[in-house]
């Protein structure tokens, strides 16, 4: 009996676990694209430097192409296991990590909808986001949870707390992130062969 309700408790507990590093992960989202949109609404448009960098990445993307979806792909791949393993440097790199991707959505957004529209901003957007922004969140909740049990662990190891190790193992934390990878590939061939239709 005793057993069980310990088990329950532990489950309980996850599940709380996990609900508040979801929510950090959609709050860091969330306040670096405001941040990133104000930003870039209040500068007027992007300074030359950062055009001719866009510029650059634009000649690798072309739309209806197999190799752009790989490109892609590959491209998110680096983000969400970045942002993952920046969890275990003591959790603060994977919300920075988290703000940096929503800041720069923000940033385009904003030379946009200064440029053209909103409407033009969120179906440039949109279509793929809704599965790559989850995926990117899903990573980052990942990383706070694997951060919090390696910082447990330490803490432990050096005598500085008795506290019971909380988050996640790494075995349960990649689990995730897989997840999260699996969800880049429908983003990808989204973005490379239905965004360019749906902006025109």
């Amino acid at each position: 009996m005793l057993a069980s309700s310990i088990s329950y408790f532990k489950s309980i507990l996850r599940e709380v676990q996990f609900i508040i590093a979801l929510v950090i992960s959609i709050a860091a989202f969330s306040l670096g694209v405001g941040f990133g949109f104000t930003m870039g609404y209040m500068a007027g448009g992007p300074p030359e430097a950062e055009i001719e960098v866009l510029r650059e990445l634009a000649k690798y993307f072309h739309p209806y192409s197999p190799a752009s979806v790989l490109l892609i792909l590959a491209k998110n791949t680096i983000a969400v296991i970045s942002i993952w393993l920046l969890g275990t440097l003591l959790v603060i790199p994977s919300i920075y990590a988290l703000s940096l991707n929503g800041y720069l959505l923000g940033r385009f957004m904003s030379w946009t909808v200064i440029k053209h529209s909103m409407s033009l901003a969120l179906a440039l957007i949109v279509p793929h986001g809704v599965i790559e922004i989850p995926a990117l969140i899903l990573a980052g909740t990942a990383g706070l949870l694997w951060g919090v049990n390696a910082s447990c662990r330490i803490l432990r190891f050096i005598g500085l707390s008795t506290i019971p190790v909380a988050g996640l193992k790494l075995k349960e934390a990649f689990k995730i992130v897989v997840v999260s990878i699996l969800m880049l590939i429908p983003a990808a061939i989204i973005e490379t062969f239905i965004t360019p239709l749906i902006a025109g």
